[in-house]
């Protein structure tokens, strides 16, 4: 089985968050998210990306960035990754909807232009036009006009 998409990967993730009481760290949340994906190959899960990094945990921690921008995941402290309240209202909302048809691994436009292309953090881009709110114990974003000065350390993690 190719990887998961990112945006099947998303609510997995954010169930490991609540399994874990709300925040972990990634070395805690990677085996929860990939016991979610029985039919992920042991080749898949060693697959190496040309920068020597897990193709596999780089899925999920491009996952965590899109939860970020969308206001659903936070840090709430270095090196932790947290689930907003928003992040808890769509796995509320998901529950109470009860399974969706797979969509037949369909991409929207944002998640096809992932795949192929980076987008550094400092250039500003119309896909990071998305909610930033965050709430609980996670900090706010760094201020779009202050983010050049100080870089994106607010989500580091």
């Amino acid at each position: 089985m190719p990887l998961p998409k990112q945006s099947e990967v998303e609510v997995p993730l954010l169930e490991a968050l609540v399994e874990l009481g709300g925040q972990g760290k990634p070395r805690e949340l990677y085996p929860l998210v990939t016991n979610r994906f029985s039919a992920i190959s042991e080749d898949d899960l060693l697959s190496v990306l040309p920068s020597g990094g897990n193709r596999w945990t780089n899925r999920i921690q491009w996952v965590r960035q899109r939860l970020v921008t969308k206001g659903e995941m936070c840090s709430p402290g270095h090196g932790l990754w947290g689930i907003t309240e928003k992040g808890k209202q769509r796995l509320s909302k998901k529950r109470k909807s009860g399974p969706q048809a797979p969509t037949g691994g369909a991409q929207n436009l944002q998640e096809i232009y992932e795949d192929y292309v980076r987008i550094p953090e400092h250039v500003d881009h119309p896909f990071r036009s998305m909610s930033t709110t965050h709430s609980g114990p996670c900090r706010p974003p760094i201020p779009e006009h202050a983010v050049h000065l100080i870089g994106a350390s607010n989500d580091a993690g």
